[in-house]
């Protein structure tokens, strides 16, 4: 985590390296912010084309509290390496209990059957950073 002076007094800037491996799959990225001010934005990007779409969740106001999600669904091509940014920007600090987790993860359905015939399917997390205040 780093807090660089940006036009917020607040930012968090946390990259983690994403390997997709030798199958590519459709994932999906969110951000979870837990006790995170309304009003404060977040955003993720990723350094290296490839998924379709990109990975890249534009500067997004939180809008709801404690706890406020966003996400997005791509197709990450087979053998896919980048590091992940996420970022928050508040005019305020947050509280000490206050995090950002970005989740990475694709659904497994049941016996490889749809979910409707097979029941619900299992979130498998490929990636997950949490940054804390």
């Amino acid at each position: 985590m780093e807090t660089i002076g940006k036009k917020d007094p607040f930012y968090w800037k946390t990259s983690f390296p994403y390997v997709q491996g030798p199958q590519g799959r459709q994932i999906r990225f969110s951000l979870q912010c837990y006790n995170i001010p309304v009003g404060s934005t977040v955003a993720m990007s990723a350094d290296v084309e490839g998924p379709v779409p990109p990975i890249y969740l534009a500067p997004t106001v939180v809008s709801t509290h404690p706890a406020f999600t966003i996400g997005i669904v791509v197709n990450v091509p087979d053998n896919y390496e980048s590091n992940i940014n996420f970022e928050l920007s508040c005019n305020e600090k947050p509280p000490a209990d206050s995090s950002v987790t970005c989740l990475a993860g694709y659904f497994q359905e049941p016996h490889g059957e749809s979910t409707s015939a097979g029941g619900p399917a299992k979130l498998i997390v490929v990636a997950k950073v949490i940054t804390t205040n």
